[in-house]
């Protein structure tokens, strides 16, 4: 079996998927700062450089053994501070009050001085500031939309396009959620941004491969042809479109992700999404349109016996001018 066969028999999209669901079922998603709780330190640097102050807070963090899930550059009423996100789950007063007496210590601030007092500012979440109601919106926001479409396709065209538009959707969101799973990507609550980019971009291109089966369907050097062979065309018309739209689209969010260091991490899933939507419209859902395609052909008119006879024309004879 040669990779393209590998890739349409959907053995890939299955090993991913289950990959995907051993992974949720066993250490769950990765889940950042968002859903877990911690502590967050909003810390002034003054006089001192950003990069040099990175260097002396992460030292901070090694010596009291924390791993910052967050650290960026940000500004208050102080002036340029860092924000700085860790989670600890034992000994959470000790180890804060040591990593604070730590900064305190390295950026030479005086902790009797008020001013200087407010320059590490450290506040402890015990509780997630977000859960699981997070997904169920993303979800009953994705779900509405997607019978909203399958609603349009059933009036549109016919019940099974409308389910399988809905399965690929499904299809698409599985293997989103799966590698994002597999490479440990962080998931906090922008992540929502990624379940709906995904879905909107799958419903995307399955209008893309409609209209493209459609277009070449009505095509009179493929009318002898059947579905599956007519999808393999469309498919192939359209993979270097498909192609174009998805890098473009790629290289806008990798652009707002450095604009927007927020929504950096939710980023990269919508890009893990828009992978998962070219591979599953490249190789797994066209056998599934195939399936879900009615050919619109126009019937014949009446051809029967007295309909030929009433369409006979009489014959037209030229009189001739010649006299006997």
């Amino acid at each position: 079996m040669n990779l393209n066969k590998l890739l349409k028999s959907g053995l890939v999209s299955i090993l991913i998927l289950a990959l995907g669901l051993v992974l949720l079922l066993t250490v769950n998603f990765n889940k950042s700062f968002d859903f877990t709780g911690g502590t967050v330190v909003t810390l002034n640097i003054r006089d001192y450089e950003v990069q040099e102050a990175v260097e002396k807070v992460n030292t901070a963090l090694s010596e009291n053994n924390l791993v910052a899930s967050y650290l960026v550059e940000g500004e208050n009423e102080n002036g340029t501070c860092l924000i700085i996100k860790y989670q600890i789950f034992e000994d959470v007063n000790t180890v804060n009050e040591n990593f604070e007496n730590d900064l305190y210590e390295s950026f030479g601030y005086d902790q009797s001085d008020m001013l200087e007092e407010s320059y590490i500012l450290m506040q402890t979440h015990t509780s997630p500031e977000l859960g699981m109601e997070v997904f169920l919106k993303a979800f009953i926001a994705v779900l509405a939309g997607l019978v909203a479409v399958a609603v349009y396709m059933f009036a549109r065209h016919n019940l099974t396009s409308g389910f399988t538009m809905i399965a690929v959707a499904i299809l698409d969101l599985g293997l989103m959620m799966a590698l994002t799973l597999i490479t440990r990507i962080p998931v906090n609550g922008y992540f929502v941004i990624a379940i709906l980019g995904t879905a909107l971009f799958s419903i995307t291109l399955s209008f893309i491969k409609l209209n493209a089966f459609n277009k070449d369907a009505k095509d009179e050097n493929y009318i002898k042809l059947n579905n599956t062979e007519i999808t393999n065309i469309s498919n192939k018309e359209e993979n270097a479109k498909i192609f174009k739209i998805s890098l473009a689209l790629i290289v806008a969010l990798l652009i707002s992700a450095v604009l927007l260091d927020a929504i950096g991490i939710a980023v990269i899933s919508l890009i893990l999404g828009i992978f998962a939507c070219v591979f599953s419209s490249r190789f797994v859902t066209p056998e599934l349109w195939a399936l879900a395609f009615k050919r619109r052909t126009k019937k014949p008119k009446n051809t029967s016996k007295s309909a030929i006879k009433d369409m006979a024309v009489e014959p037209v004879w030229s009189e001739s001018k010649n006299e006997d």
